[in-house]
């Protein structure tokens, strides 16, 4: 570690600079470095061997017996390869984005497996290609809750007002004095939806037919989908 005072008109972010901090760590033949302020005229520099996320990352499972309100679950490492952590009780709502094969797929995998190891907690949701839910969840209290395959739109539909309908009873007993709910069990489960391919979804329903007089089968999906999203979080739906 090294502690450097800074010359007037520096700013930290000229340490942190890609190329600055890479010209910086070459010149001290180290891999990395990362910067930290230290007062108003110095910067703390600590030197980094080796990327600790070269090679495989393993994801802790929660104990048996323990509570969704009492867990955090690990979603990342950081550069040193601390483990980042999140309660999925206090968290928002999640998007997962990114190129083709950029690892959305196995963040998924083992964000699901620490949840899915919960007893209070219920894995539901809609997924076109039944890889991320359906046969892995075939034999379990989860399967029930979660439609898969493009060969029945409708069941993706109904699953998502199963969804909300369970959303609107737990609204309606909402003990007095309390806008969320924040502790659950194994008869009162955290519901973790997903929703993998939703937009591959969307553009199946675009030509799904509907009975004469009721909306089309896309327009009914995201209106569900923004129920779920915008009143989903107080019933204790992430």
């Amino acid at each position: 570690m090294l502690v450097v005072r800074k010359i007037h008109g520096q700013l930290i972010e000229d340490f942190r600079a890609d190329e600055a901090s890479r010209r910086i760590a070459a010149a001290l033949g180290y891999d990395r470095i990362r910067v930290y302020p230290r007062g108003s005229e110095w910067v703390r520099i600590e030197l980094l061997i080796g990327d600790p996320l070269d090679g495989e990352v393993p994801a802790p499972l929660a104990g048996r017996g323990l509570s969704v309100s009492d867990v955090e679950i690990t979603i990342a490492r950081d550069e040193l390869g601390n483990p980042l952590r999140q309660s999925w009780v206090e968290g928002p709502h999640v998007c997962i984005q990114g190129a083709t094969r950029s690892g959305k797929s196995v963040w998924c995998y083992s964000a699901l497996a620490q949840l899915a190891r919960l007893d209070d907690v219920l894995i539901a949701g809609s997924d076109l290609s039944g890889l991320l839910l359906g046969r892995p969840y075939v034999g379990t209290r989860h399967h029930e809750w979660q439609a898969t395959g493009s060969a029945d739109v409708e069941a993706h539909r109904d699953l998502l007002v199963r969804l909300v309908a369970e959303m609107d009873t737990r609204i309606r007993n909402l003990p007095p004095r309390r806008d969320k709910f924040t502790r659950f069990h194994a008869g009162f489960p955290l519901i973790v939806v997903v929703l993998e391919e939703f937009a591959g979804l969307l553009r199946l329903a675009s030509t799904a037919p509907v009975e004469k007089g009721q909306p089309k089968m896309r327009e009914q999906l995201l209106a569900l989908y923004g129920r779920l999203v915008s009143e989903g979080h107080k019933a204790g739906l992430r």
